[in-house]
């Protein structure tokens, strides 16, 4: 991580971390990496949105880049109209799963993928001069909502009809309620919406992290299935009437239905143990990368395979779009239900994972405690190869996140209690 960048590009509460001046120096110091730069940008529905948006396209103007706005968008919606409208970047405004009071800047290169360490490096070291760089020539921002249907129209063409299949969807309020609406109608899905108010109720007790709410709606309602997105429509969870899917399961059933197409398979070192069991079952590797989609692509790319994920629910079907996207996921899985019993391909033996967040002043000194790593160590022994211990920062937040793996949940939860204590 740099000293603005995290693991998922530039993210705060707005006003503190992430404040419009601090926008401004981002879009002037992205427009410097090329000239004659062409920048697509969009946001999700926060009310702080629009005017982070146009801090940034304000200073990528006055650095010479011509910009265009597509309003609200999801980041695979951006991150797939960059690529293919070739634009030299795209930007979306958007904190993700977190609180409506967060914000946050994420940056995606013209392969639709997020930008190289060294680029982030560049950009950090123009933004950290006061002043902002004037162009001669300066650039002007456009508005074309219009070009989501080209996306729109892409995701389309990946699946047949849906008609007669009975489904929910949970938009977490965030950037995917319009474009969902628009997709599954022309698919003839019969769909009920919820999560469609406005954004200061993003991710509220919503979405793909809370998705009980949606389970109980499905159940209610004797719908099929049911998926839930975050707030900038990147990650996926999907439900059932009894049952809630994690990223792990869908990787599963993808893999299995896709099948002899799939050599290997990349998670994270968050991935269920018992998954990556199962693949090697059905002989198919597992290949673990760092926490972070970021991660999970570049893994891909090395191993040079198409398939990828993490637990939370960021989805990447590489072969289809470059980056997770949580409504691709939602139709090829609708696909699946439509065609077959995704039953089939959702269960495998998942070993009890407990995990928690601490909150912290100083994330970075906390994880260097001595009391804390001595608390790891004991629990790794313990487990003794029966299990995985991973305690690291959050990229996104004041927090230091821990997980614990046991075939025994008591143990995980006790051993999960006893590091947490060690966290200053």
């Amino acid at each position: 991580m740099g000293f603005f960048f995290g693991t998922d590009g530039i993210r705060g509460i707005v006003g503190q971390e992430l404040t419009y001046g601090l926008a401004i120096k981002c879009g002037n110091a992205l427009a410097r990496l090329k000239n004659g730069c062409k920048i697509l940008i969009g946001q999700d529905t926060r009310v702080s949105g629009q005017m982070i948006l146009s801090s940034v396209s304000l200073g990528a103007n006055l650095g010479g880049a011509q910009v265009t706005n597509v309003g609200v968008a999801s980041t695979p919606c951006i991150s797939y109209l960059t690529t293919s409208l070739n634009f030299d970047f795209g930007v979306v405004i958007t904190a993700s799963h977190n609180p409506s009071e967060y914000n946050g800047i994420k940056i995606f290169d013209s392969t639709g993928r997020k930008l190289s360490d060294k680029q982030e490096e560049l950009i950090e070291r123009y933004m950290i001069k006061d002043m902002v760089h004037s162009y001669s020539s300066l650039g002007k921002t456009i508005y074309k909502p219009g070009l989501i249907n080209k996306y729109i129209n892409y995701l389309c063409s990946q699946v047949g009809s849906f008609k007669g299949v009975n489904i929910a969807i949970d938009c977490a309020n965030g950037a995917s309620k319009n474009i969902a609406k628009r997709v599954f109608k022309k698919l003839q899905a019969t769909v009920k919406f919820v999560g469609m108010k406005g954004g200061e109720n993003i991710n509220l007790e919503c979405g793909a992290t809370y998705p009980q709410k949606l389970a109980e709606f499905v159940k209610k309602h004797n719908l099929d299935y049911g998926f839930c997105f975050d707030g900038d429509a990147d990650r996926i969870v999907m439900v059932s009437k009894d049952k809630i899917y994690s990223g792990d399961n869908i990787l599963y059933c993808l893999a299995l239905h896709f099948g002899e197409s799939v050599k290997t398979v990349v998670g994270t070192s968050l991935t269920n143990l018992g998954l990556e069991l199962a693949l090697k079952n059905k002989s198919i590797m597992l290949e673990r990368a760092d926490v972070g989609d970021k991660f999970v692509i570049e893994k891909m790319q090395e191993k040079q395979t198409w398939l990828g994920g993490e637990e939370s629910g960021h989805i990447i079907v590489s072969k289809i779009l470059p980056t997770g996207d949580g409504l691709l996921t939602a139709l090829l899985l609708t696909n699946i239900i439509k065609n077959q019993n995704p039953e089939l391909f959702m269960h495998f033996e998942a070993f009890p994972q407990v995990m928690r967040s601490v909150k912290t002043a100083d994330k970075l000194r906390s994880m260097g405690n001595e009391e804390l790593s001595k608390a790891i160590s004991y629990a790794s022994e313990e487990l003794a190869g029966r299990g995985r211990v991973l305690v690291r920062p959050s990229g996104t937040e004041n927090k230091i996140r821990i997980m614990v793996e046991s075939e025994n949940l008591a143990q995980a939860q006790r051993l999960v209690e006893f590091i947490a204590s060690k966290i200053e």
